[in-house]
């Protein structure tokens, strides 16, 4: 075959995904997680990342076994967490301690999407976003790093969340005597939630 018929075969060759539809639009990937709480294939569009959870479309998602031999950094073996074996929209849960959950200063402040103040309970997603930025946040995390290396996993098949935050975060809004530390009747501040995770990815998440 010449030049020139090789090239008259490859732009006529079909696609291997449906990229438009019949309208001529372009379409739009599947969202990761139904309405129904269930994980949902991603291959179905090109460029989308791929994930066993997610390519399977079970609630199970992806069989974690912590590997305690692998070669972590000082900061890395300090860093705790807990694999609760348990899964939530086809992921698998891990818990961290945290020391705080409100955050008064931030970023979001100059893209005026706030007044600085941010809250977060999660580290780790239950939506896997193809747009999401967390990970090149996080990528030198110790606790995220350990929990990647001894499973073997990415950070889109996993989880994270802060362990039993409510009392943390009682403890940054209240006082020891149990009253307001932000009393203030003209405090007005906006507070962004949430930069790392979806608030509610789940009905257990939105509670």
């Amino acid at each position: 075959m010449n030049t020139e018929n090789k090239l008259s075969a490859r732009k006529h060759r079909e696609p291997a995904y449906p990229t438009h539809g019949q309208d001529g639009r372009p379409l739009a990937p599947e969202p990761s997680v139904g309405l129904d709480g269930r994980a949902k294939p991603l291959d179905t569009f090109p460029g989308t990342l791929k994930s066993p959870s997610l390519q399977t479309g079970a609630l199970t998602g992806p069989e974690v076994k912590i590997n305690p031999n692998v070669k972590l950094t000082n900061a890395q073996a300090k860093a705790t967490y807990v694999w609760t074996k348990t899964y939530r929209n086809g992921k698998p849960v891990f818990f961290v301690p945290t020391k705080r959950v409100i955050s008064l200063k931030s970023a979001f402040l100059h893209k005026k999407l706030c007044d600085g103040p941010t809250f977060t309970l999660g580290v780790a997603c239950f939506f896997s976003c193809l747009f999401c930025y967390v990970f090149s946040v996080l990528c030198r995390n110790p606790a995220v790093l350990r929990i990647l290396k001894e499973t073997g996993l990415i950070f889109d098949q996993i989880a994270i969340v802060r362990d039993d935050p409510l009392p943390v975060l009682r403890s940054q809004l209240l006082n020891r005597k149990g009253l307001r530390k932000y009393n203030d009747p003209e405090d007005h501040r906006t507070i962004y939630a949430s930069p790392l995770v979806d608030v509610a990815a789940n009905l257990e998440t939105a509670r």
